[in-house]
């Protein structure tokens, strides 16, 4: 079936977002006694969407992106700390920004594992934004203070806040 008979009942503007939040690092998805099954969902079944979508607002002429609002540790074995498996199956994800939730600031060695040099945050060549957390050491941001998300027709400026 073709994407756009998939998502028709999906609201399009010129400026369109998938926003993924609190996943607490259920990736693999888990059953939530208060809705429906059909809105449970993996990392899988996300990309899968945001693939179609894109398809979508690109036969539009419209704009997609896909963000992570944080909180992406904190809840099954994939988020140990530090979040050392998490991390690898986060960063084949196509966010085109990112920003820290607070179960990424409760563990000293979480953050400092994610913002080590060259590790998680880095990855994202400044997409990861975060306007108003920083690092208590250095007083410097944790990662970008804000991203210019360009798309075919729009221009955004993203901000981070916690």
């Amino acid at each position: 079936m073709p994407a756009t008979d998939v998502v028709s009942p999906v609201p399009w503007n010129d400026v369109n977002f998938l926003i993924v939040t609190d996943v607490h690092s259920w990736i693999a998805g888990h059953r939530h006694p208060d809705h429906t099954l059909a809105l449970d969902a993996d990392y899988g079944h996300v990309l899968s969407l945001h693939e179609r979508l894109a398809e979508v607002a690109a036969a539009r002429g419209c704009d997609l992106f896909l963000v992570q609002n944080g909180d992406l540790n904190d809840g099954t074995g994939f988020s140990r700390t530090p979040p050392a498996v998490l991390v690898p199956l986060l960063q084949r994800m196509p966010f085109d920004a990112l920003t820290t939730g607070n179960h990424e600031l409760y563990e000293n060695e979480n953050i400092d594992y994610l913002a080590q040099p060259g590790g998680f945050i880095d990855s994202w060549n400044g997409s990861f934004i975060t306007s108003n957390t920083l690092d208590a050491a250095t007083g410097e941001h944790l990662g970008s203070s804000h991203k210019l998300l360009v798309g075919r027709t729009s221009r955004v400026l993203a901000f981070g806040f916690l």
